[in-house]
């Protein structure tokens, strides 16, 4: 027989069940947005790293062109980034790093 009371038991029963069920969908979403904010840190360490790699790339290219194009002067024995004149290491690097902010 179903009474009154059974019906209040329920209605309890039925409104901590939504109140679990709330609070575990609150910790899910939490939780969600956790990982969102560390897929974001994540993405934003692999795009320093790659940027870092291509401007060490750049800069390794830029050095070694000098290299190509300035041989070493046929009575000193010197380079051309030695003896001045010539595009310095120190100047490669900050225009291999100029490039690359450009491109960002």
């Amino acid at each position: 027989a179903w009474r009154l009371g059974s019906d209040r038991k329920l209605l309890a029963e039925l409104t901590a069940l939504s109140s679990r069920i709330l609070g575990r969908a609150k910790d899910t979403v939490r939780a969600v947005d956790g990982l969102a904010l560390e897929g974001e840190r994540v993405q934003g360490g692999v795009h320093t790293a790659f940027n870092r790699y291509r401007l060490l790339s750049n800069t390794q290219f830029f050095e070694q062109r000098v290299m190509e194009d300035d041989p070493p002067d046929a009575g000193t024995g010197s380079s051309n980034a030695e003896g001045g004149g010539g595009v310095s290491g120190d100047g490669v690097s900050a225009a291999a790093a100029a490039a690359v902010e450009a491109e960002e």
